[in-house]
């Protein structure tokens, strides 16, 4: 009653994140030994068995480090290269190669200057820990309740005795008889029992046309019943062995390692060509020494001091940490990111449109007057109900709703047709009872008129009930509406619903009459869309007439929490009943672009002073050492700072 939503439990173990984990927890704990042997080095201890133990152990510890931590980028630098790119872990595995080969050398060579074995250890395990952070918090999000395909939304209406019973889409079994009202989706085979049907099999086939099908003919699952009256069938497998699931599949999400290596244009530069300038600075290094000293050893030593010390901490540490902390932020206030990218592409986005009904309203209608429901006779609330309960359309729905103990009488009417944009009909005893628009359920003048559409129950024209269905505003809509006008996205509206209810809710939200579009069909909003969506467009829908809308869109997200049609395949769902989160994420990703640029640049120069250092022969181990953890550590301090809860939401 609090407004909680429950589902079934979906999380399951993350292998990959799992051995990930391990991973980093041995390495830091083998890099902190690692530093502890080192501070003795460091304070003194040059000589005997107790200086070789402290050598050796330190350089045992050093190689199990790049062992067992240094595969994890290996593996994906091999493969980037494979196929031409040169990507974050490319620097990353060449920092940890060559600066151990460096520390290798001088530690079977019998020097100290170029052991830098506590260093390898620290570098190899912050990497990892910017690993981690890049692949938790997306995982977190697909393991929530809308992280599967989202089958657990999906209800079916089962007959049973006489009666329907709307059961969930999970629990259809072999042999079930299903009645499948006009826009239903058949969630499994089965075999058409009543006359003749229009379906459409366009996510099957992707073909827009409709199909007739003739009694006994078998439907295939993920078919739509695009007629106007509702069909009975009878269901061919249980639902578990339904091809459906494998429909409704979202988009895979782009691996989350990617999230922390994509930024801004400039980061993309950076990070293409970091690895050829500390490749270019180490070979300077290594030459200018040689010529200078004539010592391949101490040219080599230089060369080694600068692939240790230049540190990828804005690749590595920084930008993963920074998605993170958007993305927990973002989860805290109610959305969820399915695409690891998202906030980073979220800077192109100019225009901004918006489905009406459960979008922009919260997409419950509810008969204002169960009054006149509760009038009608016995017979009459079974006929009204045998109406509603064959339409999927939101207003019969919410009569639905508002006769929970009514049951439906089999036979109680003939079959049940829908007038497409009207609203539904059926012949009792040569007597005709409609349920629909006022105009067209009626003939008769005495129909009041309201500022609320009504929806009239009739029979032969005369009105029995006019209902009332009232229908509200997200509580926030008018509020983030002016939000993203203030930050320059250009607002639409576009919906199916007719036009005077469309430029009815902009005129409330303060659109421009030609920014409100209604009367669309699915097709519609699609053909609008590639029209006027030059990779820079958003669109936020919640139903299955979205869907095609969604998927033209270059950036698409949806408050269907309980709805599995459209969050599976968006790139963020809400799971909150208000819109705010969706201007909070548009301003988080402007600031997170401003920090991650930012935090390249310190990193430049941090990198320039230590090259200039190791070019000058000052870099020792012990100062290696101190610089490279804390200019991660000034890094890490930084990013939390500028994304704090505060900054995140109201700076844009």
């Amino acid at each position: 009653r609090f407004g909680y939503r429950f589902g079934p439990r979906l999380k399951t173990a993350n292998a990959k994140s799992d051995a990930l984990l391990v991973r980093l927890g041995i390495c830091v704990a083998l890099a902190i030994n690692t530093m502890l042997l080192s501070v003795a080095l460091y304070l003194g201890l040059d000589d005997g068995r107790l200086y070789d133990f402290v050598r050796n152990l330190s350089y045992g510890l050093t190689t199990a480090t790049v062992l067992i931590g240094g595969p994890v980028f290996f593996r994906s630098a091999w493969a980037g290269l494979r196929q031409g790119v040169l990507h974050l872990d490319v620097p990353i595995s060449l920092g940890i190669v060559l600066a151990y080969t460096g520390s290798s050398w001088a530690f079977w060579s019998g020097s100290d200057r170029a052991l830098y074995l506590d260093s390898v250890s620290v570098f190899v395990a912050l990497m990892l820990v910017g690993r981690y952070l890049q692949e938790r918090v997306l995982i977190a999000n697909r393991m929530r309740l809308l992280a599967s395909d989202g089958t657990a939304g999906l209800r079916s209406r089962r007959m049973v005795d006489g009666r329907i019973d709307i059961i969930k889409s999970r629990d259809v079994r072999a042999g079930d008889r299903l009645s499948i009202a006009p826009g239903d989706l058949i969630p499994v085979d089965a075999r058409l029992e009543s006359g003749e049907a229009s379906i459409s099999l366009e996510w099957i086939r992707g073909e827009s046309r409709q199909t007739r099908a003739s009694q006994g003919a078998r439907l295939p699952a993920g078919a739509f019943n695009v007629g106007r009256q509702a069909v009975q069938v009878e269901c061919l497998s249980d639902f578990s062995a339904s091809p459906l699931q494998a429909l409704l599949e979202g988009q895979a999400c782009a691996s989350s390692a990617e999230c922390g290596a994509k930024s801004s244009g400039l980061a993309q530069i950076i990070t293409r060509f970091y690895v050829v300038g500390v490749l270019a600075a180490a070979a300077i290094g290594c030459a200018a020494w040689l010529v200078h000293s004539g010592s391949v050893a101490r040219a080599l030593e230089v060369a080694t001091a600068v692939l240790v010390v230049t540190c990828p901490c804005a690749f590595g540490i920084a930008a993963p940490l920074a998605h993170e902390l958007v993305l927990t932020q973002l989860r805290r206030r109610g959305l969820y990111l399915r695409s690891a990218d998202f906030l980073v592409r979220a800077q192109e986005i100019k225009t901004i449109v918006f489905d009406k009904t459960g979008t922009l309203t919260t997409g419950l209608l509810q008969v204002a007057n169960p009054v006149a429901i509760a009038a009608l006779s016995a017979d009459e609330r079974e006929l009204l109900f045998a109406l509603a309960s064959q339409s999927s359309h939101p207003s019969s729905m919410a009569i639905c709703r508002a006769m929970p103990d009514q049951a439906l009488v089999e036979d109680i009417a003939g079959p049940v047709e829908e007038v497409v944009g009207m609203g539904m009909r059926c012949q009792r005893e040569g007597i005709e009872y409609r349920l629909g628009r006022a105009t067209w359920a009626c003939q008769d003048s005495s129909v009041s008129a309201s500022e609320a559409p009504a929806t009239v129950f009739s029979r032969q024209g005369v009105p029995l009930a006019e209902l009332r269905l009232t229908e509200e505003l997200r509580s926030d809509a008018v509020e983030v509406l002016q939000e993203l006008r203030s930050d320059g996205y250009e607002l639409f509206l576009l919906s199916g619903d007719s036009e005077d209810r469309v430029l009815e809710l902009a005129a409330a939200l303060d659109l421009p009459p030609s920014h409100a579009i209604g009367a669309c069909s699915p097709e519609d909003k699609r053909d609008w869309l590639a029209e006027r969506d030059h990779a820079d467009l958003l669109f936020l829908g919640d139903g299955i007439n979205d869907s095609l809308a969604a998927q033209q869109a270059s950036f698409s997200g949806t408050p269907a929490l309980d709805r599995p049609f459209m969050a599976s395949s968006c790139d963020f769902y809400l799971g909150t009943e208000t819109l705010s989160p969706v201007f909070v994420a548009l301003r988080a990703a402007r600031r997170l672009s401003a920090v991650i640029r930012r935090n390249f640049f310190i990193a430049l120069g941090y990198n320039a002073l230590a090259i200039g250092l190791a070019w000058a022969g000052l870099m020792q181990p012990w100062l290696a050492a101190l610089l490279m953890p804390a200019s991660s550590i000034l890094l890490v301090l930084a990013t939390t700072h500028a994304l704090s809860a505060r900054k995140l939401v109201w700076t844009s």
